[in-house]
Order: structure tokens, then C-alpha cells, then sequence
């Protein structure tokens, strides 16, 4: 009998992944601008503050990072895959941002 394993179980995981590109540095800047702080008796969820405003809550989870307004019933989906180098929930943040600038 062989010591070796057949098949490929070895491998975890896929072996063509490619990450994502960083985010650019102007995103990151405006990443930058937020206060995030965890929510109290939460954690995950997260708020957002810009110059002292509540802008909405993000979250990063298994599925990806998502967000929510501030009277938001549920929360949106903003990215899936993304840089180990961007901002922590900087995706989420930069959607709750751009709903912010649409409302």
C-alpha cells in the first residue's frame, strides 16, 4: 500500500483565485474621512459617521461587505471580493456613501 493520497485533497482551495486591484488612493481618502466605530452590544454591525453625522451602518461578513441606511430596513449588498490591502469595510463604506449622495 502507498503513503501517497490519491486525487487532489490536498489542495483547500482554488488555485487560479487573482485578488482583486487595491482601491485607488482618491476612494481610500474618502474611506478615510468616516468615523467607524462598532456598535455597542453588536459584533458586526458598524456606524458610520461623517463631521459628526450618522451616514448608516456596514458589516463585513461571510458573504461579503454590506451596509444599511440609518432607517433602513435591511442591508445591501456592496462588494464580494476585494483587496486584503483596502480599508477595513471600505466597500461598504464608499456604497453607504454613494446612497448617501443619492437620497
Amino acid at each position: 500500500m502507498s503513503s501517497r493520497m490519491r486525487g487532489n485533497h490536498h489542495f483547500w482551495g482554488r488555485q487560479d483565485y487573482r485578488e482583486p486591484p487595491p482601491m485607488p488612493v482618491e476612494r481610500r481618502e474618502l474611506v478615510a474621512l468616516c468615523d467607524v466605530s462598532l456598535v455597542t452590544g453588536t459584533k458586526t454591525w458598524w456606524r458610520v459617521n461623517v463631521a459628526g453625522v450618522l451616514l448608516g451602518y456596514v458589516s463585513t461578513r461571510a458573504a461579503g461587505q454590506v451596509y444599511r441606511a440609518p432607517d433602513g430596513d435591511g442591508w445591501m449588498f456592496a462588494a464580494g471580493d476585494w483587496n486584503r490591502t483596502d480599508p477595513q469595510h471600505g466597500h461598504a463604506i464608499l456604497s453607504l456613501l454613494d446612497a448617501a449622495a443619492h437620497a
